[in-house]
């Protein structure tokens, strides 16, 4: 039986296919930055502060398409392991989807990452289709690390 989970992973750049999107590096100390990501962030987590987005910094960096003064298409990359940076908090807005911009979001995390000199990480469910399929889009393969 298959586990819960759906793990890839990147180890080099060339095998990491880009999808074209204007990404923006968000960086909460900037007023402008932490403004954008508190007004994406609250509707799903009201009770976020600046001083949490601050705090999670050191292991979270923040990306994301911005269009119209919003975050429409976001990813963070999460410093799991000195060698293990993961690409996670994937989310675009319902009425902006479809139109590859997680894609987009996710490999210029996974290319961010991969520059760094770390391999680049993504767990989702089995059934978050729309994930699996941006996983692979971007040229990512089954990890060989096994999560149940």
């Amino acid at each position: 039986m298959p586990g819960k989970y759906y793990s890839r992973e990147l180890t080099r750049l060339d095998q990491l296919i880009v999808y074209p999107a204007d990404v923006t590096r968000l960086d909460p100390a900037k007023d402008d930055d932490l403004s954008l990501l508190l007004a994406f962030f609250r509707p799903h987590w009201p009770e976020v502060t600046r001083e949490d987005l601050l705090k999670a910094q050191p292991t979270w960096e923040y990306f994301a398409v911005i269009e119209d003064g919003k975050i429409i298409s976001f990813a963070g990359a999460m410093h799991m392991t000195m060698e293990n940076w993961e690409i996670a908090g994937v989310h675009t807005l319902p009425e902006y989807r479809g139109r590859g911009l997680a894609k987009g979001v996710c490999a210029a995390v996974a290319r961010h990452i991969l520059e760094a000199g770390k391999r680049a990480t993504c767990d989702t469910r089995r059934n978050n289709t729309a994930m699996r399929n941006v996983m692979d889009a971007i040229g990512m393969v089954r990890q060989s690390r096994k999560k149940t």
